[in-house]
């Protein structure tokens, strides 16, 4: 008989995990050039991640009218992979079990889907509950990206700090997931969010980049030995890319020395008392438009 946490059916054997760190990744939403993603996949492939649960059925959360099933062909067969939340499990080298989660948006049940991922936390005995992901905006590529930052501990908010993170001011739609860092903070489990913010105009299906700074940081903050070589070798060869795109495009030129001048004026000491240069209206509208799929596909 399966056993089950929430609405998520647990893999056999059952690990026992000590105090891990739940790290969740929401796709499509808030994971632009996956770099929430890409981050799980990469410490699972480096750590031998093992299967840990799947929601038992994942109709009764997404609309797979707007999340497709995937159809793939092996050895001939056809089989059909339903959108599903996955959850797999590994150890660092230093010992530390972790918990990675590749979440989707729900459609329906929103609340039985967040009390699906607390059923998780409690389980398991989730220490602390890490949501990781990118957003599009004003971030020249020329620059290094600028990191979102928020711990509910101090002395880790402090780390964050210090390795440059910011805090956000952002209002305005957000995803349901959001509630869970809420829901595991009022529960006593530490929370921490680190979201990067990439630029609008160089949008790639995996942004190599923003793969190396997140996981720079995460190796940082954590005290993580990884070995980043190949990330770093994609990250220069897409930065050349890019700087090859701008070169030939005079507006991209401009749009990009406007992006410079206020990245700058933003991360110069608040003593200088220069307000931060407004962006044109069309660069602000270029960006407007950059957001709009994402907003689109949520409110569709």
């Amino acid at each position: 008989m399966a056993t089950h946490a929430g609405a998520f059916e647990l893999n056999e054997p059952i690990p026992e995990l000590t105090k891990p760190r739940l790290v969740m990744a929401l796709s499509p939403w808030i994971d632009v050039g996956a770099v929430g993603s890409g981050t799980l996949n990469f410490l699972e492939q480096a750590w031998d991640s093992q299967p840990l649960a799947q929601l038992a059925r994942p109709g009764d959360f997404f609309d797979f009218t707007r999340y497709r099933p995937i159809l793939r062909r092996q050895d001939g067969v056809r089989e059909i992979d339903l959108p599903n939340t996955y959850l797999r499990h590994a150890r660092d080298a230093n010992g530390g079990d972790w918990i990675f989660m590749h979440g989707l948006e729900p459609h329906n049940r929103a609340e039985d889907y967040l009390e699906s991922i607390m059923d998780i936390t409690q389980r398991f005995g989730v220490a602390e509950n890490l949501l990781i992901g990118s957003f599009y905006g004003p971030a020249p590529h020329t620059r290094p990206p600028v990191v979102y930052g928020e711990a509910s501990d101090e002395a880790a908010l402090q780390r964050l700090r210090n390795s440059g993170a910011q805090s956000s001011s952002y209002e305005g739609p957000t995803t349901v997931l959001a509630l869970a860092t809420e829901q595991a903070y009022s529960q006593g489990i530490e929370t921490t969010r680190m979201i990067l913010q990439l630029p609008a105009y160089a949008q790639l299906e995996q942004d190599y980049r923003g793969l190396q700074k997140m996981l720079e940081l995460l190796a940082d903050f954590y005290g993580l030995s990884l070995d980043l070589s190949h990330v770093r070798d994609e990250a220069t060869r897409q930065l050349a890319m890019i700087n090859e795109a701008v070169d030939a495009d005079s507006r991209l030129q401009r749009w990009v020395q406007e992006m410079e001048t206020a990245y700058d004026a933003a991360a110069a000491p608040e003593s200088n008392g220069e307000p931060t240069p407004l962006l044109s209206p069309e660069l602000e509208e270029f960006l407007r438009e950059a957001q709009r799929p994402m907003d689109d596909q949520e409110s569709a």
